[in-house]
């Protein structure tokens, strides 16, 4: 027997090397142990792997947590199955790996039998397994299991024999576990492989018939299978693709031409060489010298960044592997046909793709890495939720996942992402623990951000522009929802600060419009200590929320009637005017329209179709002016509508005082440079003037 042992960063790969074995047909899975469903781990790789990355990264300083063992033994030695499982279980046990989660699988692809063992050096409790003097270690077992199960034994072969067998096994798994060979066999995407072969097969090569494209193919290892039969008098024909080994032995099933694309099929292909054999304009040579394509590539990667927001496409993998290659064309020859050819726009476009494609094995690994990272936060979040099991199901709902009823998680839009929660965990998730709760269709991105920035206990920028506090109320904790509300509160405050116009009268409708509330603070008897009398917060933020005002607000607090304010806006026209001037602001920011900014609109014109005919930012001002006036509706009788000016101040304020801070402030502000005017107070003027 010769026992090989090979670390490594991505347990992933390790599992995937043999899986695609398993695909083709040369091994197959003895056993998983160690799972909390073992019969899972046996059928799914993507759940091994998860539960084994996440039991790796529980010790973040092992840079190499993987642990891929293989046994071979002799061509002259024929084990069963089962015997192989039991010996796979005692070396396992010998090493002091038996409480770990790992897989067998039994490779029948050289003349040696072997079995290939993946697990992680990391245990449950994230302690790494002892593994000092592990050469010897496996040396000693190696001896037990030889006597044990009858074996030929290493040693009683001579030094030179046992280097040599353990020359060559190593050169046979060297060769397979080499990345241009799992690149050849689909060790990672074969079809996107295949793909870029072609590709550049097509772009680089000058063939003039069928079989010199196969010759071509088949120095790189790429085998072409022609089909062709008649189905109803009408001839059909086919080819497909196949990798192979050096002798030309198949690797891989056979994958269809149309899988691969419309333009690897044998109707393209003859266009490449033309029905008379001689070549066509396609088989040129780059039209693009190397600076030309660096700075077509900087716009294509633009215009992918602009198709993706508005497909709305989140994960780069499922860009790339239905790249809009049409799309990217038409959009790039808009921007340049003056100074390109079209010849050079699909060039561009297909390097691009290429370029792209080649990274795609790289960028699906990280978003597994993400994605398994933010399914453990999410996952303990809903094992906190105080109700019933089928809030927490709706609650990973919400958050665009399905969870199965095995208890692993998985993206609806990229096949890729599977995340398997903890036994114990999802124990708890599917227990009814409360009564029911109020969960929304769909959580915000800035919702989601501030839950799992909330966990790690960083700071977030989201403020309640981004997030409504009610889809967070009683879903999380009391502690955590405290902090979110400090931290979006003060996020609030701190923009309105920067973007709020400077002048008294202007400003304070500006705080009121965005739903500001103002809470007096206990009179300061010590001098010394300089505080504000007031705090204010947004109307959804508890008192304990409330930060210190800017002092260019603090100082107009003082002339407003802060009873009337407060309830102006928790009346009907109040609340839909705090929602609409939210959304003008985000929609500013983005410089569109937004669909929540019409809906809402709808809404307000449904209860009013007077209203119709104003501008959004007429519409706020008439809804500040109606939250101010009876009982606040949005639709009011004449009578109601008479509003006296400054209805939200005192009356002293209105003919005084106000005035001649809001003089003040406007020469003050001219002088220095520093006025800034937003809404529809006063206009700057081009020079400042004595008053």
């Amino acid at each position: 027997m010769v026992i090989r042992l090979t670390v490594g960063a991505q347990i992933g790969g390790a599992l995937r090397y043999n899986e695609q074995k398993v695909v083709q047909k040369q091994a197959h899975v003895l056993s998983a142990t160690g799972f909390a469903n073992n019969d899972l781990a046996e059928k799914n790789r993507a759940y091994a792997t998860s539960v084994l990355e996440c039991q790796a990264r529980k010790n973040a300083n092992i840079k190499k947590p993987t642990l891929h063992f293989s046994l071979s033994l002799h061509p002259s030695e024929q084990v069963s199955d089962e015997k192989f499982k039991v010996m796979a279980h005692q070396f396992m046990a010998e090493m002091g790996y038996q409480n770990q989660p790992y897989v067998v699988y039994r490779h029948h692809d050289t003349a040696h039998p072997h079995i290939h063992i993946v697990t992680t050096c990391v245990n449950e409790t994230g302690n790494k397994i002892n593994d000092s003097h592990i050469k010897r270690r496996t040396n000693s077992v190696r001896q037990k299991l030889e006597l044990r199960f009858g074996l030929i034994k290493a040693q009683g072969r001579g030094k030179k024999k046992i280097a040599q067998q353990a020359q060559t096994i190593a050169q046979q798994q060297a060769q397979t576990l080499n990345p241009e060979r799992l690149q050849k066999t689909g060790g990672f995407e074969k079809k996107d492989q295949l793909e870029a072969i072609l590709r550049q097969t097509f772009q680089q090569a000058t063939f003039n018939s069928l079989d010199e494209y196969r010759a071509l193919l088949k120095k790189q290892h790429v085998r072409t299978v022609l089909h062709q039969s008649t189905v109803a008098g009408k001839t059909i024909r086919g080819i497909s693709y196949q990798f192979t080994d050096e002798t030309g032995k198949p690797e891989t099933p056979r994958i269809k031409a149309s899988e691969i694309g419309a333009w690897a099929t044998w109707k393209e292909i003859e266009k490449q060489f033309g029905q008379s054999g001689q070549p066509k304009e396609q088989s040129q040579p780059n039209q693009l010298n190397a600076e030309q394509y660096k700075a077509l590539a900087s716009i294509l990667s633009e215009l992918v960044r602009e198709y993706k927001k508005e497909q709305r496409i989140y994960y780069e993998s499922a860009l790339i592997e239905g790249f809009p290659t049409s799309v990217m064309r038409d959009r790039l020859w808009v921007l340049t046909k003056e100074s390109l050819i079209e010849q050079q726009v699909s060039e561009a476009v297909k390097r691009f793709e290429e370029y792209k494609r080649a990274q795609l094995a790289e960028i699906i690994r990280k978003e597994q890495v993400s994605f398994i990272r933010t399914m453990e936060t999410y996952a303990k979040i809903a094992g906190e939720i105080q109700g019933s099991s089928q809030d927490k199901h709706n609650f990973f709902t919400a958050l665009s996942v399905t969870l199965t009823a095995d208890g692993l998680l998985s993206s609806p839009t990229n096949r890729h992402l599977v995340y398997q929660i903890e036994p114990a965990l999802y124990d708890r998730i599917k227990t009814d623990e409360g009564a029911d709760l109020k969960i929304p269709k769909i959580y915000s991105r800035g919702e989601r951000a501030v839950m799992l920035l909330s966990e790690s206990g960083k700071a977030f920028r989201e403020s309640y522009y981004d997030v409504r506090s009610e889809h967070l109320e009683g879903i999380l904790t009391s502690d955590r929802m405290s902090a979110i509300h400090a931290q979006l509160n003060a996020n609030y405050v701190a923009r309105l600060a920067i973007d709020g116009p400077v002048t008294g009268v202007d400003l304070i409708r500006y705080y009121y419009q965005r739903g500001i509330l103002i809470d007096a603070q206990p009179t300061v008897t010590d001098k010394a200590e300089k505080t504000s009398a007031y705090r204010i917060r947004y109307k959804d933020a508890p008192a304990q929320a409330a930060v210190e005002p800017s002092r260019s607000f603090e100082k107009q607090i003082q002339h407003l009637n802060l009873t009337h304010w407060h309830n102006g806006l928790s009346t009907e026209a109040g609340r839909y005017m705090v929602a609409l001037a939210q959304l003008i602001d985000q929609t500013r920011d983005t410089n569109g329209i937004s669909t929540d900014l019409t809906y809402l609109r709808e809404r307000i014109q449904q209860r009013d179709p007077a209203l119709a005919k104003l501008s959004y930012d007429d519409l706020v001002s008439e809804l500040e002016k109606r939250s101010l006036n009876g009982n606040g509706w949005i639709k009011q009788l004449d009578q109601e509508t008479k509003q006296e000016p400054g209805a939200y101040m005192n009356e002293s304020a209105i003919n005084a005082q106000l005035v001649d801070i809001r003089a003040a402030d406007v020469l003050g502000y001219e002088q220095t440079g520093k006025f800034k005017h937003v809404g529809r107070g006063i206009k700057k003027r081009s020079k400042g003037r004595e008053l």
